[in-house]
């Protein structure tokens, strides 16, 4: 079936772009949305439950996944210069 959501969100432009690089959190997420991430988040989860995966940055960027199947890459400005 694929991906069926991706949101990315907005970065504190007042922190260093390296913050970029370093995740501060994976969370397993309830489907739909509030205001703070952590208002869905469950204790206890049952294998048929709904979920989505959140993962946010130091740099306060959270991108949050619905899909079958997720592979993060990391790279590196560097890479591109080569």
């Amino acid at each position: 079936m694929g991906s069926k959501l991706l949101i990315i969100s907005a970065r504190d432009e007042d922190l260093p772009y390296s913050e970029d690089l370093t995740i501060s959190a994976i969370s397993k997420v309830t489907p739909g949305s509030a205001e703070k991430p952590e208002y869905r988040v469950k204790r206890e989860w049952n294998s048929s439950d709904p979920f989505h995966l959140l993962f946010e940055f130091q740099s306060e960027r959270s991108i949050e996944v619905d899909a079958d199947t997720v592979e993060l890459i990391g790279w590196s400005v560097l890479d591109l210069q080569h």
